[in-house]
């Protein structure tokens, strides 16, 4: 996992010594990292990790991807600069500078994609561009949407197949609409940015190209309303950018209606499936609920929820209170390793970074 630190700044890498939950963690600081904000992570066929994230620090406001040349992350790190530039500045939150990085898998090559929102007010977009590796240049610079100068965009989630597939989905905040689009050539071109969503609904969005069926499923929020999607698409890849979504609410109750908007970004959810193309939605409940890391899992057509990590106190989760993180589960991600065990990975109760492991 790539997390980025408030408490001096700074960015880790941290891999899992062993394949079971009470094997250590051993992180490792990135270095030239100043203020970076919205990491993300993905290996290549190798093994090794490509990091990218934004860079805040006044004087200095780019999107970078990095990369080592040991798998755990203890070799030599190398920074590449992304081939766009913010004008300025992210506006307010929750609009934010995020990124995502996904493979494209080719001949049994994969090579990193970079995919950011821009979320400064001369320049709002949402962009990719394909690193090669072997040169050390960036392929061609695509805009995926340009976006409304009033509000922008949040929730950037990414995933890809070995089919040479990547999609994307994201918050649009001027339309309040989960937007999703894909490429097949490696992010040198992508449709048009398509609202899977209904209006007010999107937030926290989660990606991922289902093992089974190869088709794409998302997961989002509903703020307003305390609702957790769960979004699978009928079509192939291409035509689920012409529609196809199928939403259905998988928690009613979540408690986060009372979050403020500032704090939005809080709001994550996580999504996996198994070879057998079963879902696993991870998400956190808010102040009018339990505050806990909650599981929803599909089984037999319906989905049954567990808690993977109780919240500390529920009187304290109360509006912008949320924020002293008595909540288990901000800022989820999950992933399988090789056995098909799920790690999850979350900001929880004492500002901590916890980790929760099952199945191994």
């Amino acid at each position: 996992f790539a997390a980025a630190s408030t408490n001096g700044s700074g960015l880790k890498y941290a891999l899992r010594s062993g394949a079971t939950a009470s094997s250590t963690w051993n992180s490792y600081a990135l270095p030239g990292t100043g203020t970076p904000q919205y990491p993300s992570l993905a290996y290549d066929a190798s093994g090794y990790p490509w990091v990218g994230y934004y860079e805040s620090l006044a004087g200095n406001l780019h999107y970078y991807l990095m990369t080592n040349t040991n798998a755990d992350g203890s070799g030599v790190w190398t920074q590449y600069q992304f081939p766009h530039t913010p004008a300025a500045a992210s506006a307010a939150l929750p609009a934010a500078n995020e990124t995502a990085v996904a493979m494209y898998y080719s001949g049994g090559v994969k090579t990193p994609v970079l995919v950011v929102i821009d979320n400064s007010a001369a320049s709002r977009t949402v962009r990719a561009a394909r690193f090669n590796p072997s040169t050390g240049a960036w392929g061609t610079l695509y805009t995926i949407k340009t976006i409304s100068t009033i509000a922008g965009a949040s929730h950037l989630t990414a995933d890809s197949d070995t089919n040479g597939n990547i999609v994307v989905a994201f918050y649009d905040l001027a339309t309040t609409k989960g937007n999703y689009s894909y490429s097949s050539d490696g992010g040198t071109t992508w449709s048009t940015a398509f609202e899977l969503s209904s209006a007010g609904s999107g937030m926290g969005a989660a990606i991922k190209i289902n093992q089974s069926t190869g088709k794409p499923v998302v997961t989002y929020y509903d703020k307003t309303n305390n609702r957790v999607y769960y979004a699978p698409c009928s079509s192939t890849i291409a035509a689920c950018a012409t529609g196809g979504w199928s939403p259905t609410i998988i928690e009613n109750a979540a408690g986060v209606s009372g979050l403020a908007t500032t704090v939005e970004q809080n709001l994550q959810a996580s999504l996996v499936t198994d070879t057998s193309g079963n879902p696993y939605v991870i998400y956190p409940r808010g102040a009018a609920n339990d505050g806990g890391l909650t599981l929803q899992q599909l089984s037999s057509g319906t989905f049954a929820s567990s808690t993977l990590h109780a919240g500390a106190n529920a009187n304290l989760m109360t509006g912008a209170g949320a924020l002293n993180f008595a909540v288990a589960g901000w800022g989820v991600r999950t992933t399988l390793n090789s056995a098909g065990a799920r790690t999850s990975a979350y900001i929880g109760p004492g500002n901590w970074l916890y980790s929760t492991s099952c199945g191994d």
